[in-house]
């Protein structure tokens, strides 16, 4: 309850409670797949919050997230799929050694998007964005512990 507590006050004020949640429910010792889908429950609102603050924000492009949507939703019943097909003996250390990866790598690249060369949506950006919207999809339903929802509004938000 402690960490729960913890991650969500991290989730809350920079992102990346997962960070904290994952672990701790897998030192439960329930399997890596029910703690990826328990993990996921609690993020979902978390999510849905910071899609609907977004929208009333009027910083979404909603034509874009009518693209950009069910291609992450794809991505996400894919990544789904794959990660029932990894056995949980290296699916446990897996997620364990990305988590601490992600972590490494925020923690080096903290001037991350603070400048913004944005200029226009091009077919160009369009197409990556579409490819990103997938894998994005995949990769969150895998192994990130946010939803896939927050991911692709926040990535795909052009009028920031």
């Amino acid at each position: 309850m402690v960490m729960g507590f913890l991650a969500s006050f991290i989730d809350s004020v920079v992102g990346g409670g997962g960070m904290v949640s994952l672990p701790a429910i897998l030192f439960t010792g329930i399997s890596p797949v029910a703690a990826l889908g328990t993990n996921k429950v609690a993020a979902v609102m978390g999510a849905l919050t910071s899609f609907a603050a977004f929208v009333r924000s009027g910083k979404v492009d909603l034509a874009l997230i009518k693209i950009l949507f069910p291609l992450s939703f794809v991505g996400s019943l894919c990544g789904v799929l794959v990660v029932r097909q990894i056995p949980p003996d290296f699916l446990r250390p897996m997620v364990i050694v990305l988590l601490l990866a992600v972590t490494v790598y925020s923690l080096k690249r903290k001037d991350w998007g603070e400048t913004s060369s944005y200029g226009g949506l091009t077919k160009k950006m369009l197409y990556m964005s579409c490819a990103a919207a997938f894998s994005l999809g995949v990769y969150v339903r895998i192994f990130r512990s946010g939803g896939w929802l927050v991911f692709a509004v926040c990535l795909f938000v052009y009028r920031i």
